[in-house]
């Protein structure tokens, strides 16, 4: 396991310390205590009890302890006068305070402890391609994406995507897969492709048991292959059903995409936007493709309004005018379209917010979109961004914090960089310094943390760190302070350059 806390990661497995990607020397001892009072943060941990777990029972001195409690608290950058981190209650024992997110070693993201609720739930893991060729991998992904996509319309459903496969002919990795993603029901399966023939196999299994409800079999050509989550969502619905008292679904209408090769442009372009900032303007690039052969694609649309916003904002647009215009085309037609599902309302929405349409509309139209979909984590995300655009930060780090209950396997960076900054709207530096350092240890080539981060630590007076923070910041993009006309509240303006204007002062 990895946790994170502050600047801070703690990896169990490899016996580490870092510190904004660097490694911190510590003794064996003064981790063992770290670990041990991280992993028993949610109490009181006795000397007693720290003697029999950190030093086997063995007999040593009160000052040993506090030699390596002091060690402890000088590497996460504590004092036993802050105790920000590590707490000593006067004769009862040591707590860990700092708030601490986790990570499973081998996994892509952070997960944090809460949970999606009592609503029915369903993970959604990589379908495996079994033809062994790229083609066929892209193949499999695009089919789990479309599926994913029929079953968040279903009200009553709460999907979570995984980030590995499981077999569905073992049911240990049926239920490992299930614990990881805390859901009732867990979907897989397989695509085999030969020539233009695929055929795809879906099982739907029980996570607390292992047991197959229901699975289903798709022979047919490629291009045949887009109706295939319609039948496959129905088929969950009949699945789940006999086992719970479900009422009648009613999906959204919606078919496949006119052109094969706009939705494989798609989504090939959503696979980058996702992975890392760095790789928003090629993704933009496809997109602009995907439009080109179908101008009604509202996915390619939307996405590409996303794309123009996020170009500006980060500092990687090379004429940020034509940008604006384009983005603002973009996002109306994707509206505009019968064709746009949920996250392409709501990602629209958000690009139009952004551009500087009027937010109480865009706001109003992200909430309806909500209303009917209040299980589709990237619905929360646009949400979060939204309010915080419309100068309502309180709002911004709610919703924020709804997208890791909804998808805990989710990249941590967009939601908790999010977090971090309606904690500085709300003047709560202290806060939002920990939740922009895991935002820039998820994606460290997403700008907006940087800035965000360095103003944190002006207004806290910590110039030094702030002037560091900048240098981060120039080695990936020449804009400092950006454009900040999307932030509604001129308070909110004023707050965010000022602090911004401070740091750079502190780099030079």
């Amino acid at each position: 396991m990895v946790y994170g806390f502050g600047e801070y990661l703690l990896d169990d497995e490899r016996r580490e310390l870092r510190r904004a990607g660097g490694l911190v020397e510590v003794e064996p001892q003064v981790f063992d205590l770290l670990r041990y009072l991280l992993q028993n943060r949610e109490r009181l941990v006795s000397k007693d009890e720290l003697f029999q777990h950190v030093w086997q029972g063995r007999a040593v001195s009160e000052s040993a302890l506090a030699t390596r409690l002091n060690a402890a608290r000088k590497a996460v950058g504590d004092s036993g006068t802050a105790q920000r981190v590590i707490r000593t209650s006067p004769r009862k024992g040591l707590r860990f305070v700092a708030d601490v997110v986790e990570r499973v070693r081998g996994a892509p993201s952070w997960v944090s402890s809460a949970t999606a609720g009592e609503t029915p739930s369903i993970g959604v893991v990589p379908f495996a391609a079994m033809s062994g060729d790229s083609q066929s991998s892209d193949l499999a992904d695009a089919v789990v994406q479309e599926i994913v996509t029929v079953l968040t319309r279903i009200g009553w459903l709460s999907v979570v995507v995984g980030t590995g496969p499981a077999n569905p002919g073992r049911l240990a990795d049926a239920l490992q897969a299930g614990r990881t993603l805390g859901v009732s029901y867990l979907l897989t399966g397989s695509v085999r492709r030969h020539g233009q023939q695929v055929r795809t196999t879906s099982y739907l299994i029980e996570a607390s048991s292992g047991t197959c409800l229901w699975s289903d079999r798709f022979d047919g050509a490629v291009e045949d292959v887009f109706h295939l989550p319609d039948r496959v969502a129905a088929g969950l619905t009949d699945g789940i059903g006999r086992f719970m008292q479900a009422s009648d679904v009613a999906l959204d209408e919606g078919g496949p995409p006119s052109n094969r090769t706009a939705y494989d442009l798609s989504v090939h372009a959503k696979r980058l936007y996702v992975s890392a900032a760095r790789h928003v303007p090629p993704a933009r690039a496809l997109l602009e493709q995907a439009i080109s052969l179908d101008p009604d694609y509202g996915p390619a649309l939307a996405w590409a309004g996303i794309c123009c916003f996020r170009m500006i904002s980060d500092g990687r647009s090379a004429d940020p005018a034509a940008d604006r215009r384009r983005g603002i085309e973009f996002a109306r037609r994707a509206l505009a379209t019968r064709r746009a599902d949920p996250v392409s309302s709501v990602n629209a929405a958000q690009a139009l917010a952004f551009f500087d349409e009027d937010r109480r509309i865009m706001a109003t139209l992200v909430e309806q979109v909500l209303m009917r979909n209040p299980t589709v984590a990237r619905c929360w995300l646009s949400s979060a961004a939204v309010q915080l655009f419309a100068g309502e930060p309180d709002a911004a780090i709610e919703h924020a914090k709804m997208v890791q209950r909804l998808s805990p396997n989710a990249r941590v960076g967009p939601a908790v960089g999010l977090v971090g900054m309606g904690y500085f709207f709300s003047r709560r530096f202290d806060e939002a310094i920990p939740a922009l350092h895991l935002a820039l240890e998820d994606d460290p080539s997403y700008p907006q943390p940087y800035r965000y981060l360095a103003a944190c630590y002006a207004y806290l007076g910590q110039l030094r760190q702030a002037g560091a923070v900048i240098e981060r910041l120039r080695a990936i993009t020449p804009v400092v302070a950006p454009d900040v006309s999307y932030l509604q509240k001129s308070e909110h303006r004023e707050l965010y350059l000022s602090g911004i204007v401070q740091a750079a002062q502190g780099s030079r």
